[in-house]
């Protein structure tokens, strides 16, 4: 049950309920535990230790037992050579450097409060939705809404960092980009490959070309994504095919293959065809790239250029030449929340970070901070353990909390679990 991460976080948050000595008998006082180091090298970096009467300026190395020191074979690696330190859990071996200097060793098992212990094996061992259900009602509230603020800034992190790569395929095109991730967007998570696929297979110089021609915009959204046949019976359809062919000819289009459409367990609503009518009433109704991104600042713009009406032939039908029930298709304020909250505002904030430009990054936060919170299963399970999402940056946090912390028992990590473990002292 004891690991290296519970170890590092017990030495870093200096949970050690007796006065710390070496297994050689020296007094330690710790100035400064280090700096943690996720790469290559010591677990911890920059630490000022007093050992006896002497002050020493180095890295510390955590391990299980002592022995592991020669076993990921330290002694031999450069990047080693200045660790003053080794904290352990299980002492069971004198350590050295290559130039056959002892290095001191902390035994952390005479030093970590039994209760502690205790408490980490229960956060790991439980069963609950969430690790620390039982122990939540003693978090403070602005704990937990600390770690929500700190949790979706490292989701906006994640998102930040893909973008970068796909800015880089393709060679800085912030419009490209901007084209190809709303697009994917109105896949809804079930068909964002699919949606993707097609965004690539027609790129975003065609889609402002043809922006202002009605049937041309559809025809090749429809015909690109792979979704007119060659059997088809209605008119509209019949009309598209005549169309797409026409600008395939041109253009030299062919369509996408490589990516299925999933039509399965699909509301009506959220089917291909309907969320690619929607899609191309965007970019007919004035989404011209990146610049709208930037120059859109009210939510209340985005719903007028999105919630659209399409094609009459939607209004009762959801797949071509297979008659529904008649609805309006129009999209709706839920769904537009939905791309503003897992697109277009990161978007914002990536090119306003990526720029070091502040003033987008932020708007981007209060934008988010305007949406009303998402309800779905993770939002209404979170709520019963006192969560309560004020707005949308705190529905996603919740979302990203849950998925990256609470499921891979990260509790370590999290600013709730670490005020559990630290109140216990």
């Amino acid at each position: 049950m004891i690991d290296e991460k519970f170890l590092a976080f017990v030495w870093e948050k200096r949970l050690l309920g007796a006065a710390v000595v070496t297994t050689g008998g020296e007094n330690v006082k710790v100035i400064s535990t280090g700096i943690s180091n996720n790469g290559q090298g010591p677990d911890f970096l920059e630490a000022q230790l007093m050992i006896g009467n002497t002050l020493w300026y180095g890295n510390v190395e955590i391990h299980v037992k002592s022995s592991d020191w020669f076993v990921h074979c330290h002694n031999i690696d450069s990047n080693y050579s200045n660790v003053i330190c080794h904290v352990v859990w299980k002492y069971d071996a004198d350590i050295y450097h290559g130039q056959g200097d002892m290095i001191p060793t902390i035994d952390l098992s005479k030093l970590i409060p039994p209760f502690l212990i205790e408490e980490f094996k229960n956060l790991m061992q439980s069963v609950d939705y969430i690790p620390c259900a039982s122990q939540l009602n003693d978090v403070p509230e602005y704990v937990k809404y600390d770690m929500l603020q700190f949790a979706y800034f490292e989701s906006l992190e994640k998102k930040f960092d893909v973008n970068v790569k796909n800015l880089k395929e393709l060679v800085y095109d912030f419009d490209e980009l901007c084209y190809r991730t709303l697009v994917r967007s109105f896949g809804f998570g079930i068909n964002n490959d699919a949606f993707l696929e097609t965004s690539k297979n027609l790129p975003f110089n065609f889609v402002l070309k043809y922006a202002t021609r009605d049937d041309a915009l559809d025809a090749l959204f429809f015909g690109q994504g792979n979704l007119l046949g060659d059997k088809l019976v209605d008119d509209y359809p019949k009309y598209l095919l005549k169309e797409y062919n026409y600008y395939a000819k041109i253009h030299d289009f062919k369509p996408q293959k490589n990516v299925p459409w999933k039509l399965l367990r699909l509301r009506p609503a959220n089917f291909p065809c309907i969320r690619l009518a929607q899609c191309a009433t965007v970019f007919k109704k004035g989404f011209h790239g990146l610049d709208t991104v930037l120059l859109t600042r009210n939510i209340d713009d985005y719903y007028k250029m999105f919630c659209n009406p399409i094609d009459k032939y939607w209004n009762n039908h959801v797949r071509f030449d297979k008659p529904a029930t008649e609805q309006n298709r129009i999209i709706g304020s839920k769904s537009v929340d939905l791309i503003l909250i897992n697109t277009v505002i990161p978007l914002l904030f990536f090119y306003g970070k990526y720029r070091n430009i502040d003033v987008f990054s932020s708007e981007a936060i209060e934008m988010i901070e305007q949406i009303s919170p998402e309800d779905n299963v993770i939002t209404r399970s979170m709520e019963k353990f006192g969560f309560s999402a004020k707005n949308a940056l705190h529905s996603q946090a919740l979302l990203y909390l849950k998925k990256h912390y609470c499921d891979k028992k990260q509790c370590l990590k999290c600013k709730i679990g670490a005020k559990i473990l630290k109140k216990q002292l």
